[in-house]
């Protein structure tokens, strides 16, 4: 059976690859479903018993994951096949245990096929501060993330040091020295991994994603002391994600973290994807400078003043959500009503 269970989950990866899905759910006693285009289509060709999953997982996980998904019933992971890395996340339902595969692209995005690629570069200039990408699951925020990353390592000498839950895209060192640390084999605490990496010499961090209170203060603190900090954030607007930056503390701590959160911003991006007329998905993106004004208005707490600024200073590179649509619009990259 355990032969049987791999032999099948490989033809559902070389299927997904064909079709160019960017996910795959496997569930027992269920049809397998495979998300292409940001549909969900199902596939009754393929399924797998409560038993066939279990060996599946038993030939997929070393030992020590095995453990992790017994204790918590779910677990991180990532899994090469055929050169093509995937995400796993396994997780229990009913008692029975479940796939969510994200596809990771086979190759890293050039920064340059975004279409505000030249304010991400300048962001990418600065030696300190804080970058967020924003965006509900599935928007693309880990590409995106790569894209900046191998931008840097093409083009400037840095220390990098990624920490990811699970590491997606594998780097090879060009200009810059990327050292990427994972979750459960590398480092168990995201906070600690945060602040131990300042004892490593790093220009730029990367934070696969800002889950929880330490972990954010981490960064804060990170970029505070003269590092490139870069994370992920699940906000549907630059205003969202400020104040889901403030709602990690107490209300207590409030007047000061907003005066920490405006020192430390440099950027923060929130990601759409939209259907491009050629069928493809393209990103659509909101930016937000952390200009004087900008900072000022999140140190007083001001946040819904901070879509004027960004009405106001499309000049400097900043734009709301329509305006990126609008942008795409009008250059016929996505028809109305997409």
């Amino acid at each position: 059976m355990e032969y049987i269970s791999l032999g099948k989950f490989k033809q559902i990866l070389e299927k997904a690859m064909m079709i160019k899905a960017s996910d795959i759910h496997i569930s027992a006693d269920s049809a397998v479903y495979f998300r292409r285009k940001n549909k969900l289509e199902m596939d009754c060709e393929y399924s797998f018993s409560k038993d066939e999953i279990i060996e599946l997982l038993k030939q997929l996980l070393k030992a020590s994951q095995q453990e992790i998904l017994l204790k918590n019933h779910t677990l991180d992971c990532a899994y090469t096949y055929n050169q093509r890395r995937f995400r796993l996340n396994i997780f229990k339902a009913m008692g029975k245990f479940n796939l969510a595969i994200r596809l990771i692209n086979k190759d890293i995005l050039n920064i340059d096929t975004f279409v505000r690629s030249d304010v991400l570069k300048k962001q990418l200039q600065k030696n300190h501060g804080l970058i967020l990408i924003c965006g509900a699951t599935g928007t693309g925020k880990s590409t995106t993330l790569a894209a900046m990353i191998d931008y840097v390592n093409k083009s400037i000498v840095k220390h990098i040091i990624t920490l990811e839950d699970p590491i997606e895209y594998v780097f090879e060192n060009r200009k810059s020295l990327i050292q990427q640390r994972e979750f459960n084999e590398d480092f168990y605490d995201f906070s600690q991994a945060v602040k131990m990496a300042l004892r490593q010499d790093p220009d730029i961090l990367m934070i696969g994603e800002i889950r929880d209170t330490a972990t954010m203060k981490a960064a804060l603190e990170a970029a505070e002391t003269g590092h490139l900090v870069l994370g992920t954030l699940h906000a549907g607007s630059a205003i969202e994600a400020v104040m889901r930056m403030e709602s990690f503390f107490m209300q207590n701590e409030q007047n000061g973290i907003c005066t920490q959160i405006a020192q430390s911003l440099n950027c923060i991006v929130v990601q759409q994807l939209l259907e491009a007329v050629d069928g493809e998905l393209i990103c659509c993106m909101e930016i937000l400078l952390a200009l004087p004004a900008v900072k000022n208005i999140i140190r007083q707490g001001q946040n819904q003043q901070l879509i004027s600024q960004m009405q106001l200073n499309k000049q400097n590179g900043m734009q709301t959500m329509q305006d990126g649509m609008n942008y795409l619009l009008e250059h016929k990259i996505i028809k109305m009503g997409k």
